[in-house]
């Protein structure tokens, strides 16, 4: 599989994801929190489709990777310790935390597989994080 095709499968997936978690699992629990607002929509694209992926990508999976690198050659604790800290991140519901876990799961993993294949990984998850928010922010404001 090379790269285009692992961004756009791990986009598809995560946002598939996502779509369960907000068009059925949700209004079980009567719970509307999305994480995205509308509002001035040149700030929403630059907030949330360029920056927020940077800056999350960075934190929640570059840095811990780097700290984590040397104890963790396997990557397990990785996957965890990211998924965690992103899903608690996303804290507007429960429902959306363990969304955004289930996600920081599969980014943290596509991380090592990108890392294993001597692709860029921080560019890797960017992109599909930028694809990700850039989706579920244009299904939001329809």
């Amino acid at each position: 599989m090379n790269r285009a095709t692992l961004i756009i499968l791990t986009t598809i997936l995560t946002n598939c994801i996502s779509f369960i978690f907000s068009l059925i699992i949700a209004p079980i629990f009567n719970d509307t929190a999305t994480g995205y607002q509308t509002g001035d929509s040149i700030k929403l694209i630059i907030i949330v489709i360029i920056i927020t992926p940077i800056a999350e990508t960075i934190l929640f999976f570059s840095l811990i990777r780097v700290i984590l690198q040397k104890i963790d050659s396997s990557g397990k604790y990785f996957i965890i310790l990211s998924s965690i800290l992103f899903g608690i991140s996303h804290n507007y519901s429960i429902i959306y935390i363990i969304d955004t876990f289930i996600t920081g799961a599969i980014w943290a993993y596509v991380y090592l597989i990108s890392e294993k294949r001597l692709e860029n990984p921080t560019v890797n998850l960017i992109i599909i994080h930028i694809l990700c928010n850039c989706i579920m922010t244009s299904l939001s404001l329809i």
